[in-house]
């Protein structure tokens, strides 16, 4: 909802006000300019979103590390095992720089370790209920972030996938 008030300079401030947005404030010389600005970013909610979004600091991975593991509540102990490792990769990147192809490193890293593909599994899930915590965190909803665990690209290691399901008979050529 927008407002006008007349301000002592004679100037005319419009303040518009909406739930969960920053309020939108703008100083114009004339009531009636005043009045449309009012008319145009109330019609239009994209650019009243855009006008009125609240800067939001994104952690680094660690930091959301740490908060994650303060509200959480399981009782899996290798939970934290498994987020070092995470840590250890992503540590010092912002949070939203992590894409599905820094997951897919990861994954086919902890293949390449000889690890099982439902251990592997495990390690996926602790990363994405770490996602998922972050994006439904109330100061990070609007950050318009998706979970890069639930789009990965390729996350298996083919080379390591055909020796392990053919073994000898990945090198035979047929003729």
């Amino acid at each position: 909802m927008a407002s006008i008030r007349k301000l002592a300079s004679g100037n005319f401030q419009v303040q518009i006000r909406r739930v969960g947005m920053a309020p939108v404030t703008r100083s114009f010389t004339s009531k009636k300019r005043a009045r449309e600005f009012a008319l145009q970013i109330e019609s239009n909610t994209e650019l009243a979103r855009a006008l009125g979004k609240t800067p939001t600091i994104i952690p680094v991975f660690s930091s959301l590390c740490d908060i994650y593991m303060v509200q959480y509540k399981g009782r899996d102990p290798s939970t934290l095992g498994r987020l070092a490792y995470w840590r250890k990769r992503f540590g010092t990147l912002p949070v939203t720089k992590i894409d599905e192809y820094l997951v897919d490193d990861g994954l086919i890293h902890l293949s390449k370790k000889g690890l099982t593909g439902s251990t592997i599994n495990r390690y996926k899930s602790t990363l994405s209920a770490v996602f998922i915590y972050f994006i439904q965190h109330p100061s990070y909803k609007r950050t318009g972030f998706t979970n890069p665990v639930r789009k990965e690209s390729v996350s298996i290691d083919l080379e390591h996938y055909e020796l392990a399901i053919l073994g000898e008979q990945a090198n035979v050529r047929f003729g």
